[in-house]
């Protein structure tokens, strides 16, 4: 069963803690509908501050020099802020010639591609219904939270269906499930709850670490099985 959590909010001045009906979590609008064109500008100045993109970069960069990838998707790319910054992270790398690196990136938000850089190629697109054709590595940055539990597995497989071989995506992590969002999802899984979809989609977790010591968003690093791996565990576990 879906256990939605419990949902903080103000009443008459006190905070209190109550359970979400399912169904008005169910109604909660997209992030990427919910973000008006005024509402995008605050959230830049706050992603802006926070900085993110270099702790992003970096898993990437391990894979392009030492996994031999050369393409990148992005899901949710945003405003392109990660690609953005890895024109300039990628010169501290001299192994890395951007000339020779395909980055792509999509959002569902209009106004975020017409602010993405267009040195790449972005588009607008809905993570559902997606087509665009796999690549070395995809990836999902401060996306996945923002989809309720109830289509949660999901939309991390969509992710997952994009990678060719790897797939780098982040993840609030937690001792439950539970979506804790008030305009938009803000869900949190367990980390066992991500196995369990890797292991579905025939994916190795590489690496699994928090971000930072004061937020419980979990950097994932992740690899698809070779048939050959595939086929060794399920004759391990006497299934085939």
């Amino acid at each position: 069963p879906i256990h939605y959590g419990r949902h903080r909010h103000l009443e008459k001045g006190k905070d209190i803690m109550q359970e979400v009906e399912p169904e008005w979590l169910l109604n909660l609008p997209d992030y990427s509908e919910w973000l008006t064109p005024e509402r995008l500008d605050k959230e830049e100045v706050a992603w802006e501050e926070a900085k993110f993109e270099d702790a992003y970069l970096k898993p990437l960069v391990v894979l392009l020099l030492r996994r031999d990838c050369h393409s990148i998707i992005e899901c949710g790319s945003g405003t392109g802020r990660v690609y953005k910054r890895s024109k300039e992270y990628f010169r501290m790398h001299k192994d890395i010639n951007p000339r020779t690196l395909f980055y792509v990136g999509f959002d569902k938000n209009p106004e975020c591609i017409r602010r993405a850089d267009s040195g790449s190629v972005y588009f607008q697109a809905d993570i559902r219904d997606v087509k665009f054709s796999s690549q070395d590595i995809s990836c999902a940055f401060a996306f996945l939270k923002h989809f309720g539990l109830h289509e949660w597995d999901s939309i991390l497989k969509k992710v997952l269906s994009l990678s060719s071989r790897y797939s780098v995506f982040t993840q609030p992590i937690a001792e439950e499930d539970k979506d804790t969002g008030t305009e938009f999802h803000h869900v949190f899984v367990t980390k066992e709850h991500v196995l369990r979809v890797l292991e579905e989609e025939e994916f190795q977790c590489l690496q699994s670490y928090p971000l930072t010591r004061q937020m419980p968003e979990w950097m994932f690093v992740v690899e698809r099985m070779s048939s050959f791996v595939v086929e060794r565990m399920s004759s391990v576990d006497g299934s085939l």
